[in-house]
């Protein structure tokens, strides 16, 4: 063997070397991040299934109940349901007015979803508006509002609603009187709560009322509160997780595996790729989200990189120049080849 051979023989050596070593660091990050996230992930979950299944009660008004005004209104919402493709919060209101006095008149409440874009849109924000049966007789009733979030985000999606809330006198006559913030003092009691299984409810954080109010609107606010709803940490932990072993799965195959290999598992792979979305997405989810664009870059990976090598492969095989590679130390010949009387170099 002359030098210039053994010096290609150490450069093909050395470049396998240095691919081994990347791979080993690129897996034990993996392998590091999967021990650290894990923990966090398995607690999560047993929080999860051993914990309460609701949220609790919050409330939002500051009023303590020994100053109630004779004449009032217990509520109570409950955030049952929540669309992400329509984007609407289905919600459950429940409660009774209470009656010290001369019960003539009655209460209507009215709930708004307010966001940061209604001074440019015309007419007043989406909103529910209920009006409480007599005292002593408890109502509930479902309704609809929208939120604002990007679903494409799942599971890192996020969403939000800024709610207000107005109080009206309805009069026996049928004249409705709006009361402002001094008038409704002790009389609107409100709570809140989550319901929701798969989303967890931030705590509500208190807003100035006046300061969600348009040029024009006619409804003073009492309160006004922002509450955001976001997946589960260790759903989040989970999603990453897949996607990256998934990835780390197609990456081992197409670069270390054999091609004849490659092209025999390769349809497999591709179907246990898309099997990691019917763990990580809810079947509820229709619509294209960040788990699909993450496992279509890993397929369509898969099946580029099974292509190059192909091209790579039947270049190499037809004795081709066209591809500027260095070229391979020809391999020894089979046992049966050898003395068999040719001479001379290959």
């Amino acid at each position: 063997m002359d030098a210039g051979e053994h010096r290609g023989e150490e450069g093909q050596h050395e470049r396998h070397r240095l691919r081994y070593r990347v791979a080993f660091a690129v897996t034990a990050a993996v392998v590091l991040a999967i021990a650290a996230t894990l923990p966090f992930s398995v607690k999560g979950i047993v929080d999860d299934l051993l914990g309460p299944p609701t949220g609790k009660v919050i409330a939002i008004t500051g009023t303590p109940h020994a100053a109630a005004a004779p004449t009032h209104s217990q509520v109570h919402v409950a955030f049952i349901s929540l669309d992400e493709i329509d984007l609407m919060a289905t919600l459950r209101i429940s409660g009774h007015y209470v009656c010290r006095s001369d019960c003539d008149s009655s209460h209507r409440i009215i709930l708004v979803s307010v966001t940061e874009d209604d001074a440019d849109a015309e007419g007043m924000p989406p909103s529910a508006t209920f009006t409480l049966p007599p005292a002593g007789a408890a109502f509930s009733q479902t309704f609809d509002l929208p939120i604002r979030g990007y679903p494409i985000h799942y599971p890192f999606d996020r969403y939000k609603m800024m709610m207000a809330v107005a109080l009206q006198r309805v009069h026996p006559d049928g004249r409705v009187e709006t009361l402002g913030p001094e008038e409704a003092k002790g009389q609107l009691f409100l709570t809140i709560q989550e319901l929701l299984p798969r989303q967890s409810m931030s705590e509500p954080v208190l807003l100035d009322p006046q300061s969600l109010r348009s040029e024009g609107d006619p409804l003073p606010y009492l309160n006004a509160f922002m509450v955001s709803f976001e997946r589960p940490r260790y759903l989040r932990a989970l999603a990453v997780l897949l996607v990256i072993l998934i990835a780390a799965a197609a990456a081992y195959s197409v670069f270390l595996r054999p091609l004849n290999d490659l092209f025999v598992n390769s349809g497999a792979l591709v179907l246990g790729v898309w099997g990691i979305r019917a763990i990580l997405v809810p079947s509820s989810l229709a619509y294209m989200t960040a788990v699909d664009l993450a496992l279509s870059t890993v397929i369509i990976f898969l099946l580029g990189a099974l292509t190059v090598r192909t091209l790579v492969y039947v270049h190499d095989r037809g004795e081709l120049r066209l591809l500027r590679r260095r070229r391979r130390v020809a391999d020894p010949a089979p046992p049966g080849e050898r003395g068999s009387g040719h001479t001379g170099t290959r």
